[in-house]
């Protein structure tokens, strides 16, 4: 992982095409290591970036609520990719994906996960009466990352909620929520899956996600 302090010169568009997202595929298996690449897709999903890319390709044919953007170094080499999905209305909405997986992923964890997630973010923001926008998928490249290209990609999905007066909603790692608290997003919950009740053998006991939301204009008040 990069450590320099030095931001890199990218430039962040929207996605167009369907052939971005085999490059962008690429990135996001390599950005996501541990239990959510093995346990939760399977261990060959880290060797077929083809799979990701068919998934991300059916959702960005067939949902009209799914924006992904790309950041670009000048050379137009791919270093992250983030995904947003607009809501107009506050739900009850469900954009996770049901299949497309690995042979070797485990579904049942997979859905249950997904619902967990689904059922804390309609519980906040159903109630609330009005659409937002909400933050699916923020990966960069490793050799990229602490470079500022994760901000910049944050800021194309919030410039454009503060210009429609939406709020907004993200589900975290606890390595990402200082990022994310930075621009304005603050904890209402919490999803832990107990790893070893799957099957990980691994060091890891418990796999966090923080969910956050984000008032219009990075004000947090409910």
């Amino acid at each position: 992982m990069a450590t320099s302090a030095s931001p890199l010169e990218v430039t962040i568009t929207q996605i167009t095409k369907e052939e971005d997202f085999l490059p962008l595929a690429a990135i996001e298996e390599a950005a996501f290591t541990g239990p959510q690449t093995t346990l939760f897709y399977g261990a060959s999903a880290s060797h077929d970036p083809s799979i990701a890319a068919a998934r991300h390709t059916r959702i960005f044919k067939t949902d009209p609520t799914a924006l992904y953007c790309k950041a670009c170094l000048p050379s137009g080499q791919t270093i992250g990719l983030a995904k947003w999905n607009l809501f107009k209305t506050a739900g009850p909405h469900f954009p996770w994906p049901t299949s497309g997986f690995a042979g070797d992923a485990n579904v049942e964890l997979l859905n249950w996960f997904f619902g967990c997630l689904d059922e804390k973010r309609n519980a906040f923001m159903v109630p609330r009466g009005k659409g937002y926008l909400y933050m699916a998928l923020l990966a960069v490249d490793p050799k990229c990352q602490r470079m500022g290209v994760g901000r910049k990609l944050l800021e194309w999905g919030l410039e454009k909620a503060d210009r429609e007066g939406l709020e907004c909603w993200i589900e975290a790692s606890p390595a990402g929520k200082p990022l994310y608290e930075k621009v304005g997003w603050r904890e209402v919950g919490f999803t832990d899956v107990e790893l070893r009740r799957w099957g990980w053998t691994g060091e890891e006991k418990v796999s966090r996600t923080v969910s956050m939301f984000r008032g219009v204009g990075g004000k947090s008040e409910v």
